[in-house]
């Protein structure tokens, strides 16, 4: 989660730092990155903690429920699919609830500013 300046010198080094997406052009692009990493990782330990057992993907009677931005209301808000994960690196929770609760704790300002890039 730290960021430190290195120049650039077009060496294999920062070609690789490039290829990995570990290299930014500011300084506020890396903590920009570092804090959208930690909120994804609050959001995926929320989910394993406090959802209802391991979501099946094959019972399309259970609703799966995501973390969306609504562009139009300009708000976050929550989704659910029954069997449909075409969203590989979203996280998904057991229930509306639970969802609504991972906002409420990680903040809904962090979501929309890290999780979703959204300024305001």
């Amino acid at each position: 989660g730290r960021t430190y300046q290195s120049s650039y010198c077009e060496d294999s080094i920062d070609k690789r730092r490039l290829e990995f997406g570990n290299c930014f052009k500011t300084q506020e692009e890396a903590k920009h990155m570092a804090e959208k990493l930690r909120v994804i990782k609050e959001l995926r330990d929320f989910a394993l903690e406090n959802n209802a057992g391991e979501i099946d993907w094959r019972d399309k009677c259970i609703g799966k429920y995501f973390i969306t931005y609504d562009f139009y209301d300009e708000e976050i808000s929550v989704a659910s699919y029954t069997f449909r994960n075409f969203l590989p690196f979203e996280i998904y929770f057991t229930s509306k609830e639970i969802a609504q609760k991972a906002i409420k704790t990680i903040g809904e300002y962090r979501i929309k500013k890290y999780y979703f890039d959204i300024e305001e």
